[in-house]
């Protein structure tokens, strides 16, 4: 039997602190997130000119995790109606809750949308919706960087004002 610092290194007691150093390292590392449910609630014009377009985009981001995840931003892609994509990402950390949503609004000025006039001839129903399709990932705030990948497809009322 060796000793190192006083401690037999086959002792029962050695396995064991080695076991809790290990796990107390890990703990608040979860190998097993879910990613969170990211999808598009909202869809507000901000400004237009003949070359760029600005709007206010509000995510809704659903945490399924029994623990609190720290997002450091929110990289997104949003294709709209097919006919052209909203490329950004968030300015501000957040942190969602365990089980809970949260609201993120970002704004963007953007070439990326051939026209408003073009987005307008693509809109339906009395709440004005318009198809998108959503992709992104979520970085964690986490040394080393974690992102979780997402995807969502569906419609969003476009609004004309900025007050939404």
């Amino acid at each position: 039997m060796t000793k190192r610092e006083g401690i037999p290194v086959s002792s029962p007691r050695a396995w064991l602190t080695l076991g809790i150093a290990i796990a107390a390292g890990c703990a608040g590392v979860s190998r097993s997130l879910v990613t969170p449910e990211v999808e598009l609630v909202n869809l507000a014009v901000l400004g237009a000119s003949t070359e760029t377009q600005r709007f206010a985009l509000t995510f809704l981001v659903s945490n399924t995790n029994a623990e609190a995840l720290r997002v450091q931003e929110i990289r997104y892609s949003v294709r709209l109606a097919g006919q052209g994509y909203l490329n950004g990402r968030s300015s501000v950390p957040v942190t969602l809750a365990p089980t809970g949503r949260q609201t993120v609004r970002v704004e963007l000025e953007t070439d990326g949308v051939a026209s408003l006039s073009t987005l307008l001839a693509f809109v339906q129903g009395p709440d004005n919706a318009l198809a998108y399709e959503l992709t992104g990932d979520l970085v964690l705030g986490t040394r080393p960087e974690r992102l979780l990948p997402f995807t969502y497809n569906g419609e969003v009322p476009l609004n004309m004002t900025s007050r939404n």
